[in-house]
């Protein structure tokens, strides 16, 4: 510690704003007093924060809303979406085994030789 704290300001701060007046002790201490004595209960774990019954929410809070799809989307977005169906992908030609193997073949070579030159970069 540096040294000792400064006295506590009593005038408004630079931002025009008065420092809160602490609560009248008689105040603080009723109400200390009513949090002694009404029971608290304190979770035992985790779980038992979160678990609620299904469906239930608290009284205070609305229920949180619901996705629709698109809802912000501009309207000429829209009307280009509705007017154009999506068109119908086109069929690839497809591979014979022989030549699916061979391209797997040549992406595991070019990995194994990427590694490699990585590994030998490193080295020198």
């Amino acid at each position: 510690m540096q040294g000792p704290m400064p006295p506590q300001r009593r005038s408004p701060s630079g931002w025009g704003e008065t420092p809160p007046e602490p609560p009248p002790e008689a105040a603080y201490e009723a109400e200390l007093e009513q949090t002694r004595s009404t029971p608290q209960r304190l979770p035992r774990s985790p779980r038992e924060v979160r678990r609620r019954p299904a469906g239930a929410r608290p009284a205070d809070r609305p229920p949180l809303p619901k996705r629709v799809r698109q809802e912000s989307l501009a309207t000429q977005l829209k009307e280009e979406a509705a007017a154009e169906p999506a068109p119908a992908p086109q069929p690839r030609a497809g591979r014979s085994p022989e030549e699916a193997r061979a391209m797997m073949s040549s992406i595991q070579q070019g990995t194994r030789r990427g590694r490699a030159e990585a590994l030998h970069d490193e080295d020198s």
